[in-house]
């Protein structure tokens, strides 16, 4: 029997509710936890004031919870699975004849999308900002040319305790 498809809303429904119930305070932990440290820190420092950890800790937290989203996700299915065992829900639906594959799908599925929401979300908070980054075109040209002149330029190697000049040690054994 194939899982309708209102009792994949629901169970999918029931999931990102427990998601969330579970997201919120683990995000507030994380978050109290990093402020708590970084105040810590900067105790000893007379510009930092309890703002700016403030503030610290709240753009530290979004990858902070890039690593705590696969153990919120297994928390919030062990909770669906588990309130829908316990208010019998689960045996009903296997009753029905639907197997455990398919109405774990929802939550599988749901969870797939949370990672791939958390990834593409931090993603682009990674991505380089391009208006920070300014070239002036005047200083291309001089820039290149400086660069291919110190890569054409023989560097000093250190090898064994003594440097040497870019070329193969004299006296010692060529291998060819």
């Amino acid at each position: 029997m194939q899982l309708p498809f209102t009792l994949t809303l629901y169970i999918g429904r029931r999931f990102l509710q427990y998601f969330g119930i579970v997201m919120v305070p683990v995000a507030g932990v994380a978050w109290l936890v990093d402020t708590v440290e970084i105040s810590r820190r900067a105790a000893t420092r007379e510009a930092m004031s309890f703002e700016n950890a403030l503030e610290m800790a709240t753009y530290k937290l979004p990858h902070v919870m890039e690593d705590l989203i696969p153990f919120i996700v297994l928390l919030a299915a062990m909770i669906t699975f588990f309130r829908l065992t316990r208010d019998s829900e689960l045996t009903v639906i296997r009753a029905a004849g639907v197997s455990i594959w398919q109405f774990a799908l929802p939550v599988i599925l749901l969870a797939r999308e949370v990672f791939e929401l958390a990834r593409s979300h931090l993603a682009l908070q990674r991505r380089p900002r391009l208006g920070r980054q300014v070239v002036h075109r005047d200083r291309l040209p001089v820039l290149g040319f400086a660069m291919l002149a110190a890569r054409d330029e023989p560097r000093p190697q250190k090898h064994g305790g003594r440097e040497r000049q870019g070329g193969h040690e004299s006296g010692g054994k060529s291998h060819g």
